[in-house]
């Protein structure tokens, strides 16, 4: 997952905040305007991505994770806020989500928006030549149009994918192996086999204790509809861990991984499957998750053979700092 920018050093300075267009203020984002920012990014979301409407976890994941002050800025309007930005480091990537209202977009507030989290990117860089990236939904054009604008270029695609959580035929483990919960007592174990699985995943990088408690033992974790896969010797042999999206019908599946000793012996399957009825026993009918188009274990296939579907597809664009 994601390194927090509180892991890196302080930077040396900081990008002052846009100005204008004429009536518009600009602002960090507040503890208290959580709740604005998700109905914010809701509407954008509705505009430009409907098949993959934004989780409270992830924006809660990435305010977590920056210096309000530093690394985020809102645009408001007669009190409302109309466009937000955050900085933050990703992985081996520093990334800018943020966005525009519909209806105050063309008035210059999205340009200005992201020259500021460039700046503040490259500010909080600390020397790292970490590369800059956005994504973008691959239905939102004007946005592509704006990146290309300032020598951002597409570099990968990822898919939003979503099945019904029943019916399902389960997949037994292979011999050797054994299914748990996601019990507390695992939170290190699992930590330290996340970091082995994602190794040669595209822009990651292991994760701290600090980062890993941060980023997924948060409010949203659901330990219940997680399932771990031991080994006899108690190590985890593979992974898939759930979480609450904030609505009533999904479930999130964050992560799914095996170690990769215990790869193509249907692993994830198993426990794919058995989450799956988990949640739609739990009363959470639908499971979404998201995958790298380009995965190296060729996880999109798997997903596809039990039944998920694509909905939403968005593109990674880079910027070299």
């Amino acid at each position: 997952m994601m390194g927090g920018m509180s892991e890196r050093a302080v930077p040396p300075s900081v990008a002052a905040l846009p100005e204008g267009p004429p009536g518009v203020t600009w602002r960090p984002i507040a503890a208290a305007d959580l709740p604005a920012v998700l109905a914010l990014a809701a509407a954008i979301g509705r505009r430009d991505d409907p098949g993959n409407p934004p989780g409270r976890p992830e924006l809660e994941q990435q305010l977590s994770a920056v210096d309000p002050g530093r690394h985020t800025a809102a645009a408001v309007v007669d009190g409302r806020l109309v466009a937000y930005g955050i900085v933050f480091a990703a992985g081996t990537a520093v990334r800018l989500p943020g966005g525009v209202v519909p209806d105050a977009r063309g008035t210059g507030i999205g340009r200005r928006l992201l020259a500021w989290q460039i700046d503040t990117a490259r500010a909080g860089l600390a020397g790292e030549p970490l590369p800059i990236s956005v994504r973008r939904p691959a239905t939102a054009d004007a946005t592509a149009r704006l990146l290309a604008r300032f020598g951002f270029r597409p570099e990968r695609v990822f898919l939003h994918l979503r099945r019904p959580a029943s019916p399902v035929v389960r997949s037994p483990l292979p011999a050797g192996l054994r299914m748990v919960p996601f019990d507390a007592a695992y939170d290190e174990p699992l930590r330290r086999a996340k970091n082995v699985a994602f190794e040669q995943h595209w822009r990651s990088r292991p994760e701290s204790p600090d980062a890993w408690a941060r980023h997924q033992l948060g409010a949203w974790l659901r330990r219940d509809l997680s399932r771990l896969a031991l080994a006899e010797d108690g190590t985890v042999a593979g992974f898939v861990v759930a979480w609450d999206e904030g609505t009533a019908e999904e479930v999130y599946l964050s992560l799914v991984g095996t170690d990769p000793a215990w790869r193509g012996r249907g692993v994830a399957r198993s426990l794919l499957t058995e989450v799956l009825a988990a949640s739609a026993a739990a009363g959470r009918p639908v499971a979404v998750l998201d995958v790298d188009g380009e995965n190296p274990t060729s996880a999109d296939r798997l997903y596809a053979s039990i039944g998920f579907e694509r909905v939403s597809t968005a593109l990674i664009h880079g910027l070299v700092p």
